[in-house]
């Protein structure tokens, strides 16, 4: 006797591997069991792998292990693998939730999302094809507790994870790798109305951001997205232990506009893991088409936490007091900025950041492209123990709060404990406001500090 369904299970197997896998679903609710095992073999191929062409419907109460086994997107299909709703998603409401659902792996257990299938932004409802969402790996939608442990996602199509309206949930244990043979190759993806939410101890490269926090809003998306009853906001998230590299943008990014909030935000312990070549590569930084067997742009990525963009705006611009309570804590970053901020922050503290010699600023407000608009409002934000491995790097500021097309101030910021080694410049400040700085070190005591009319650095 089991207390699981089987895809291999008589009367269970049918003419395709997703519908197996469906009908097992369905004969789990039913007998309530709650529980699918997809194991390492096949029994109606005979091989080690299941092929997916559409996507596997989870309900409410529902497991499934992945039992060693190799699921992989089948050449040209257009579907997610996992998800919780027929297409298209429709607004729905706090009442009619989904509730518990666990996808979690044993041993190893690999979902591949195989050959690119031709779908990206640019034709995404055009032309015959459906939403680029369909190439999402997992997308799961008004869900209330959620498991997603111990399993790799190699070569997502586009987003590895998908989550809208997603409470109390757990992601651990989990690796997500690609190539960068596509566009857009996030790795985790929290959009609006997600919280209450860990993730924790994750591995891998992505082609775009690792992990990505996105508060954005319009009309359409309310119209396909909206859960009557729930906030837009995403808040009490915590990300730990991170070892990852994305191979075009930053590991950790936060954004939000449109009105909705960021706030309550822990992020401690990510590693930074780019390749060797990544760092040592002297090309200019940007802006270069990927080559679809290495990273994409010479220095990548570009932060190692982000927050905030001057982009993706459908409504209005983030505001003061959409962002705050951000706990960010050992940081190490390997090249180009490793804490990256761009938008309104308070009451928010970034400490124990490490920066190695391929980092061009340890804390700043510029972006990764000179024509963007940078700059931040900041206020009551603490930069602390803060320690910057420079020693040959000629682009070198180790805080650049600078500005770019507007003028943008802070009240109340701090930096303490800082050490800057061989750093050129220790802080360029342009943003109008007071900086107070104590403990400020260099390897020789030369690095400068610039300080633009209207701005003031304060050493206390």
């Amino acid at each position: 006797m089991t207390d699981f369904v089987t895809p291999n299970d008589k009367g269970i197997m049918a003419d395709t591997d997703s519908r197996s896998i469906n009908n097992a679903v369905r004969e789990a609710v039913r007998c309530g069991f709650g529980r699918v095992v997809i194991p390492r073999r096949n029994e109606r191929t005979g091989a080690d792998r299941w092929d997916i062409d559409e996507a596997i419907i989870l309900p409410s109460n529902i497991e499934i292990v992945l039992d060693n086994c190799y699921m992989r997107q089948t050449d040209g299909s257009m579907d997610n693998v996992f998800r919780n709703f027929d297409d298209p998603a429709t607004p729905s409401s706090y009442e009619n939730e989904d509730r518990n659902i666990v996808i979690r792996g044993v041993g190893n257990a690999v979902i591949d999302g195989g050959k690119m299938n031709g779908l990206w932004e640019g034709n995404s409802n055009k032309d015959g094809f459906p939403h680029v969402e369909k190439n999402n790996v997992i997308r799961l939608y008004n869900v209330r507790g959620l498991k997603l442990c111990d399993f790799t996602i190699l070569n997502q199509r586009w987003w590895a994870i998908n989550l809208y309206f997603v409470e109390e949930a757990i992601l651990s244990g989990l690796t997500i790798i690609t190539k960068p043979n596509g566009l857009n190759q996030d790795g985790i993806d929290l959009r609006v109305g997600c919280n209450n939410i860990v993730i924790e101890n994750i591995y891998g490269q992505s082609g775009d951001d690792f992990i990505a926090l996105s508060g954005f809003w319009s009309e359409k998306k309310a119209n396909k997205y909206n859960v009557r009853g729930k906030s837009r906001d995403i808040h009490d998230i915590v990300i730990k232990n991170i070892v990852a590299t994305s191979t075009e943008c930053a590991v950790i990014a936060l954004r939000n506009h449109d009105g909705v909030k960021l706030y309550n935000i822990t992020i401690d312990t990510v590693h930074d893991v780019c390749t060797s070549e990544a760092a040592n590569d002297k090309n200019p930084r940007f802006d270069h088409f990927f080559d679809a067997n290495s990273y994409k742009s010479p220095r990548s990525p570009y932060a190692t936490v982000r927050v905030g963009q001057d982009g993706y705006i459908n409504e209005s611009e983030c505001q003061s007091g959409d962002v705050y309570g951000l706990h960010v804590t050992n940081i190490h970053g390997r090249l180009n900025n490793t804490v990256m901020l761009n938008e309104s922050i308070e009451n928010s503290y970034f400490g124990n950041i490490y920066a190695d010699n391929g980092v061009d600023c340890v804390i700043t407000t510029k972006t990764h492209r000179e024509s963007l608009n940078y700059g931040a409002e900041l206020r009551n934000v603490v930069f602390e123990n803060i320690f910057y491995n420079c020693r040959d790097n000629q682009n070198s500021t180790a805080f650049d709060f600078s500005l770019n097309h507007r003028a943008h101030s802070m009240e109340n910021v701090v930096i303490r404990n800082a050490f800057v080694g061989n750093a050129k410049t220790a802080v360029k400040m342009e943003h109008s406001g007071r900086l107070f700085v104590s403990g400020l070190y260099s390897e020789g005591g030369e690095a400068k500090i610039i300080v633009a009319e209207g701005s003031e650095v304060i050493k206390v």
